[in-house]
Parts: structure tokens; sequence; C-alpha cells
């Protein structure tokens, strides 16, 4: 016995695929696959496919789109939380580096910069002179 060429193959799965479409539809509602030719009044037409595939998406399309938008509210209210926490935080980094130089620059500001020479104290200019 022969085996099936992958060509066959395809087109048998492809017809296998296509009759099950066909059940899901007719249980839907559609027309059964015979009477397309026999009788013209009862072809697929758009209404007629709107009509069946309503009643299978008409549940589940007002819970989905309510759930979307309750959680697009959620994250709007999120993201205008976390921008007044950022600047907050921006406040009281500030706040917290003014009140650290405030403290520290008066301490500072008398020190000897280590990186300027410093003039000489009287005893070492006497001290430069004796010798």
């Amino acid at each position: 016995m022969r085996s099936l060429s992958s060509r066959a193959r395809l087109f048998a799965l492809a017809e296998h695929d296509e009759a099950l479409a066909m059940q899901f539809l007719t249980k839907l509602g559609a027309p059964p696959v015979q009477t397309f030719a026999a009788h013209s009044s009862e072809r697929v037409t758009p209404a007629c496919l709107r009509a069946a595939l309503t009643g299978l998406l008409d549940p589940h399309i007002p819970s989905e789109r309510d759930y979307h938008l309750g959680k697009a509210a959620k994250l709007t209210k999120v993201h205008h939380n976390l921008d007044g926490l950022s600047a907050r935080l921006l406040q009281l980094a500030l706040v917290s580096v003014a009140l650290y130089l405030a403290l520290t620059v008066p301490k500072t500001a008398h020190t000897p910069n280590p990186f300027k020479p410093r003039p000489p104290s009287s005893s070492e200019r006497r001290a430069k002179y004796r010798h």
C-alpha cells in the first residue's frame, strides 16, 4: 500500500478542518453546506455570519470591555500617584541637600584649603633670614 504524498495529506487535513468549521457554523445557526448550492436564498451572507457570530461573542465582549476600562482607570490612578510621589521625593532631596549645606558650610568656610599654599608665619620668615 502506498502512503499518501505530502500534498495529499495537506489536502485531507484542509478538508477535515473545513468540515469541522462548517459543523461549528451550522451549530451557530448557519445553513448547512448542502443547502448552499440547492437553495440560493439560504446562502451565507454577511448578515447571516454576523447573526451567527453575534450570539457567540455577545456574552464575552461587554465583560472584557468593562475589565479593560477598569484596568485602564486603575493604571491611570497609579501613574498619577507615582508622579506625585516622585515630585515629593525630589522636594525632600532638595531640602535635605540645602539643610546639609546650611549646617556644614559655615564650619568649613574658615578652614584652610589644603591645595593652596599658606603664607609663611613670622617665625618661619625670621628663620629664613638667619641662615
